[in-house]
């Protein structure tokens, strides 16, 4: 790909590269109060004492490391990760901010760029200690008792809604990209760390709202905003398929890095992780944004007044775009279909030196989401309540055939009917009304963070959700909570709905 095809495909604006992040008619902005950074508790590596931190950032060359340490951060550390990211933004002597699970058990670790790190790291991943990106715990508020105050409550959301916006890249003066790397699963809050520029998604990565089955919704991230424009920005598939984001939001299906990369969740695959630590280094020896110059400046002369435009504004982000892309095995500007394997060495009779013609090893990538989207896209396009979809479902799940693509079918509908009525039914009916009015012509993200952070202060009061923390909190089983107050989706008031949500 040439330099001046990167410049037109490659993102490098200042927020976003997702378009169903910045098609809000204006920035949004937060009306809260934003306290100085002596206020909130986090470790910037200037502390000796650290070792309880759930997140840390340090200095890594032009770059800005932000160490995930654990998978839940209190609300002093959102806050304070929100506030820092806010500002570090805006430095134009930064190239970018880099986020990611610190690689280790709660140590300190750049990425590995050795063999014998590498072999470490890929040992790690497999495992099941790798840290997931879940934003707050929700059970810490309920054995807190905090979830009973509702200021207490209003600033967590407040604190989530700031982290999002600061990742985002919402406010003025924005420069410096964000880009983040989740090793492993990444639900609900915790996908505010992936609202920016570039998520690069590795084997493990996967994404998942988990919420309902707590008797909660979502969390004030815009996701009401983000999951029914699935796949608009590059016009990927999965954005005639409105199934997609529904069959996220109401059965807490899991979407793997196929699927995310299929969808628009995420903007880049990195497939091997000797990549990973190459990249990072790589990312702390560019050039800081200030200095990511193509052009000169025109000359002044004299008694002329100071020149306010940048010359080089459209090229600066660039050397960023160009690097994540070298690094990555595909990127979300590709388009659909199959992909080169590098890690492929092909054989043949003939001498390879003498013949020229070009034989690559494809790799083809499937998504289980969109296949579930595409099979039922009659169902949720036909049907507007969240029971008239699980009912249309059922009678798919109750048919009976010894057809084999019939019986995948019947399989696919009897999951999603049994993922949907396994939580509870005045959560999913909340979400579905939420995904109803954030997928209207009009809406913004900050409309729809506005509506998700009003409709989750009130479900933290309902039964649902404290029947669930204290199952929860006294029960060392990991069966699924059911005993919900709404035994059925009709069971629930339409008018209980409509008062939570609002208009």
């Amino acid at each position: 790909m040439s330099f001046f095809r990167l410049l037109k495909t490659l993102p490098r604006r200042k927020v976003s590269i997702h378009q169903y992040r910045r098609l809000s008619s204006h920035a949004a902005s937060s009306s809260h109060e934003i306290l100085p950074p002596s206020v909130y508790s986090i470790s910037t590596g200037a502390s000796s004492d650290a070792s309880d931190a759930g997140v840390q950032i340090s200095k890594v060359g032009c770059l800005r490391r932000v160490f995930m340490l654990k998978s839940h951060l209190s609300l002093d550390e959102i806050k304070g990760l929100a506030y820092r990211i806010g500002i570090l933004t805006k430095n134009a002597s930064l190239n970018s901010i880099f986020i990611s699970p610190s690689f280790g058990d709660g140590e300190i670790r750049t990425l590995p760029s050795s063999v014998f790190e590498i072999e470490e790291l890929e040992e790690y991943l497999v495992e099941d200690n790798i840290p997931f990106l879940g934003g707050y715990d929700p059970l810490e508020l309920y054995k807190s008792g905090a979830h009973k105050d509702k200021e207490s409550v209003k600033q967590l959301l407040d604190g989530i809604s700031d982290l999002s916006l600061a990742i985002r890249g919402d406010a003025k003066g924005t420069r410096i990209p964000v880009i983040t790397l989740p090793l492993g699963l990444v639900h609900d809050s915790g996908y505010a760390l992936c609202t920016g520029g570039y998520v690069l998604a590795t084997e493990n990565t996967s994404f998942r709202v988990m919420n309902p089955s707590r008797g909660l919704s979502f969390d004030p991230i815009g996701l009401s905003f983000i999951l029914p424009r699935l796949g608009w920005e590059f016009q990927q598939k999965s954005a005639d398929y409105v199934g997609c984001g529904l069959i996220l939001a109401l059965s807490a299906m899991e979407a793997n890095a196929d699927d995310m990369m299929k969808t628009g969740l995420a903007t880049h695959y990195i497939g091997s992780a000797s990549k990973l630590g190459l990249l990072e280094s790589s990312l702390a020896d560019l050039s800081p944004w200030n200095q990511q110059d193509l052009l000169k400046q025109i000359p002044r002369f004299y008694g002329q007044p100071e020149r306010t435009n940048d010359v080089n504004e459209e090229y600066r982000n660039v050397s960023v775009a160009n690097l994540i892309h070298t690094f990555s095995t595909y990127g979300i500007s590709e388009g659909e279909g199959i992909m080169f394997d590098p890690n492929v060495i092909t054989t043949s009779e003939d001498d390879p030196s003498l013949n020229l013609d070009h034989e690559p090893v494809y790799l083809q990538q499937e998504s289980n989401l969109l296949h579930y989207a595409m099979t039922f896209d009659a169902i949720f396009k036909e049907e507007n309540t969240v029971f008239g979809i699980v009912e249309r479902l059922k009678e798919v799940a109750n048919r009976d055939s010894i057809d084999e693509e019939v019986k995948e079918t019947i399989i696919m509908a009897q999951k999603l009917v049994r993922r949907i009525e396994q939580q509870s039914a005045l959560a999913v009916s909340v979400v579905y009304r939420l995904m109803q009015t954030g997928g209207q012509r009009g809406q913004s993200i900050d409309s729809c963070m506005k509506r998700e952070k009003r409709a989750q202060m009130k479900l933290f009061q309902e039964q649902d959700f404290q029947k669930w923390a204290k199952y929860a909190a006294s029960s060392n089983s990991n069966d699924l909570f059911t005993d919900w107050e709404y035994k059925q989706l009709n069971d629930v008031p339409v008018d209980q709905v409509q008062e939570i949500v609002g208009s």
